[in-house]
């Protein structure tokens, strides 16, 4: 796969958007809604559906708040998990095991290095959990071509979402 842009493009475009009178409220406001349009997409209903965001900090972190909130308006349970609180794998397996799909918003485009601590133990056991959903951003190298395009996770089985 190639990407479409690099994390310091798609920071550029970040900024220049903000700059231009966006305000950064409203690009998290889009980024949630689309990836809570794509998850409802992906349950094929709401009635007894179950639903685990994991976040990170920053707008990744705020765009998976988004689509956990725009998914209990519609009926759907939510664990809404934050790294940031520290989750614990025995909470993490639980929220997963009852959920019908999992998003992941706990990295953005800016992530370096390793994943260490809750987010490593959220990886691990996500191979025998439900399909997931990456939000919003894949990494550099599964990007889609335009916001709300759909791409394959890459090694999860779920899709991405650009946003």
């Amino acid at each position: 796969m190639q990407p479409v842009v690099t994390p310091a493009e798609m920071g550029e475009a970040d900024r220049e958007t903000i700059s231009s009178g966006t305000p950064e409220a409203v690009l998290v406001e889009r980024a949630g809604s689309a990836v809570a349009r794509h998850a409802l997409r992906m349950l094929g209903g709401t009635y007894g559906r179950r639903v685990v965001v994991v976040c990170g900090r920053g707008n990744n972190g705020a765009d998976g708040g988004v689509a956990a909130r725009h998914l209990r308006r519609r009926g759907i349970g939510v664990d809404e998990l934050a790294l940031v609180d520290g989750v614990g794998e025995p909470a993490l397996r639980r929220a997963l095991a009852r959920a019908d799909l999992a998003i992941d918003a706990m990295f953005g485009t800016g992530f370096r290095g390793a994943l260490e601590g809750d987010a490593a133990a959220d990886r691990a056991p996500r191979r025998r959990t439900p399909p997931r959903l990456v939000a919003p951003q894949p990494p550099p190298r599964a990007r889609p071509r335009a916001p709300g395009d759909l791409h394959p996770g890459p090694s999860s089985g779920g899709i991405c979402v650009l946003a």
